[in-house]
C-alpha cells in the first residue's frame, strides 16, 4: 500500500476530447475512470454513515434515552472538533498534495500529521474543560461521558485525516477497506456490549477508540514511507494552510453551531429526554447522507469548472439549473419523510421516540434548503468569494439567537426543528442574494454588457 517511495501521486486521467463521451458505447462510459471512482467514493460514503447510523440504533434501542442523549451531546463536540480539521488540516492537503511529489509532498504529509497532533492535544483539552463542567452542573454521569470522550476523540480525527488522505491521493479502494475494517470493529463491540446489557455512551466511545486505534495503528505502519517529519517546516506549512482554509472553516463553524445549539438549548431548557428525542429525528432524517454527500461530492468540480467557463450571468443560470435538478432528486426523499417519518422513527429507534412528526416534517423540508444552499455556497467559493458565503452565513447566527432559542424555550423539540428550518431558510436566501448582487456588479464592472 505504500511502498513506492519517491514517485508521484497519481492524477485523474484527463478526457481526450469533450466529444470523447459521445463517440463511446454506454457500457464503455460506465467503465470510465471517473466514473467508477464516483461510485467508490458513493460506496466509501455509505459505509461512513451506515456505521453512524448503526451506532445511534444500538445506543437508543440498548440505553435509556438519557444515556443516548448524553451520546450525541458527545457527537456534537466530536463534529465540531472534526470540522475544524476538515477545514483547516483535510481541505488544504486535498488542493497542495497535488503541487507535490516525492520528499516534498512525505514532508508536507508529516507536517499534516504533526497538525493533527496539536489539535488534538486542543480537543483533549477541550473535553477535559466540558467534564469538569459537567460535572458541576448535570452530574458525575454525564461527566465520565466527557471522560470518555477525551480519550476517544483524537483516534476519530485521527481517522478522518487518513480518509481524507487517501481520498487526496486517489486511493479510494483503500479508503473503502479502511472504512469497511472500523464499521465491522466498532458495530461488533458494541453489538456485543449491547447483548451482554453493558452498553452505554461511555462504552460505546471506548468502542470507538478500540475501533478507530486499531485500524489506524494499522494504516499507519503499512504506510510509513508516504510521510516524513521535517520540525523546520511544520509551521510553514500551517500558515499555508491557514491562508487556504481559515474562510471555509469560518463558513463551517457557524453553519455547524447553527444546528449544533439546538440539542444543548434542549437539555438545558427541556432535559436529556428531549435532547434524545431530537437525536433519534435528526439521525432518521439524515439517514439520506450517503446519496446526498454523493451529489455533493459530484458537483462541487461540475461547479469550479463552470464557474472558469460560463463567467457572470451565465454562470448564474447554470447554478440555477444544477440547483433545480438537485433539489428534484431530494425532494422524493423529503416526501417520504413527510408522509411516514414518525412511522419510520418508531420503526428504527424504538416506540420510545414515537409521535414525532411535527419534529420531523421541518426537518424534512430542512433537506431541500439545504440543497439549495450548497449549490450557492460553492458558487461563492468558485469565484473566490468564499468570505461572502462566510458574511452570508452569519445570518442562521442572527436568527438562532433572536428567534430561535425562544422556539426551542417554548415549544420543545417540534420548535428547535422549525428554528433549525427558519435559520437554513434565512441563510439560503442571504447566498443567494450575495451571488446575485457579485454577478451584477461583476457585469458593470465589466461595462455593463450581459452574457448571452
Amino acid at each position: 500500500m505504500g511502498g513506492r517511495k519517491g514517485k508521484r501521486m497519481p492524477t485523474l486521467p484527463i478526457e481526450a476530447s469533450p466529444n470523447a463521451a459521445r463517440i463511446q458505447p454506454w457500457w464503455a462510459r460506465l467503465c470510465r475512470p471517473s466514473l467508477k471512482q464516483g461510485a467508490m467514493a458513493l460506496t466509501n460514503q455509505g459505509i461512513c454513515s451506515a456505521n453512524n447510523f448503526l451506532t445511534s440504533i444500538l445506543v437508543a434501542r440498548a440505553c435509556p434515552a438519557e444515556q443516548f442523549a448524553m451520546y450525541m451531546l458527545g457527537q456534537t463536540v466530536v463534529n465540531f472538533f472534526k470540522t475544524a480539521q476538515n477545514s483547516l488540516i483535510a481541505t488544504p492537503y486535498t488542493f497542495q498534495s497535488q503541487k507535490l511529489s516525492g520528499g516534498a509532498l512525505r514532508r508536507y504529509t508529516g507536517s499534516t500529521l504533526a497538525h493533527l497532533a496539536a489539535l488534538s492535544v486542543v480537543a483533549w483539552l477541550a473535553c477535559l474543560a466540558g467534564a469538569a463542567g459537567a460535572r458541576l452542573w448535570y452530574g458525575p454521569d454525564f461527566a465520565v461521558v466527557f471522560l470518555a470522550l477525551s480519550v476517544a476523540l483524537g483516534f476519530i480525527l485521527m481517522r478522518e485525516l487518513i480518509r481524507r488522505i487517501c481520498f487526496a491521493t486517489f486511493r479510494l479502494h483503500d479508503a473503502t477497506w479502511f472504512d469497511a475494517l472500523i464499521l465491522v470493529l466498532q458495530v461488533g463491540a458494541m453489538a456485543g456490549l449491547a447483548w451482554a446489557g453493558r452498553l452505554s455512551a461511555v462504552w460505546a466511545y471506548l468502542a470507538v477508540t478500540l475501533a478507530c486505534g486499531v485500524v489506524n495503528a494499522w494504516w499507519l505502519r503499512q504506510n510509513r514511507p508516504l510521510f516524513a517529519f521535517d520540525a523546520s517546516r511544520i509551521w510553514q506549512d500551517w500558515k499555508n494552510n491557514w491562508i487556504l482554509g481559515k474562510w471555509i472553516y469560518a463558513s463551517l463553524i457557524i453553519t455547524m453551531i447553527g444546528g449544533a445549539v439546538y440539542p444543548w438549548l434542549l437539555l438545558v431548557f427541556h432535559g436529556p429526554r428531549a435532547t434524545g428525542m431530537w437525536a433519534a429525528c435528526f439521525g432518521m432524517v439524515n439517514l439520506g447522507n450517503p446519496f446526498q454527500l454523493g451529489i455533493q461530492n459530484y458537483l462541487a468540480p461540475k461547479i469550479a469548472n463552470a464557474s472558469a467557463r460560463r463567467p457572470g450571468r451565465r454562470f448564474h443560470l447554470y447554478l440555477i439549473k444544477i440547483t433545480v435538478v438537485y433539489v428534484g432528486l431530494m425532494l422524493p426523499y423529503c416526501l417520504v419523510f413527510l408522509l411516514w417519518g414518525d412511522p419510520l422513527v418508531a420503526l428504527m429507534y424504538g416506540e420510545l421516540y414515537a409521535g414525532q412528526g411535527a419534529v420531523i416534517a421541518p426537518l424534512a423540508l430542512n433537506v431541500l434548503f439545504a440543497s439549495t444552499s450548497y449549490t450557492f455556497s460553492t458558487g461563492l467559493i468558485a469565484i473566490d468569494r468564499a468570505d461572502l458565503n462566510f458574511y452570508s452565513n452569519i445570518a442562521s447566527l442572527v436568527f438562532l439567537f433572536t428567534v430561535g432559542i425562544g422556539l426551542a424555550y417554548q415549544f420543545g423539540v417540534a420548535g428547535a426543528a422549525y428554528g433549525f428550518l427558519g435559520g437554513n431558510v434565512l441563510i439560503t436566501v442571504m447566498r443567494y442574494g450575495v451571488f446575485w448582487k457579485h454577478v451584477k456588479e461583476g457585469q458593470a464592472t465589466a461595462g455593463g454588457r450581459a452574457e448571452p
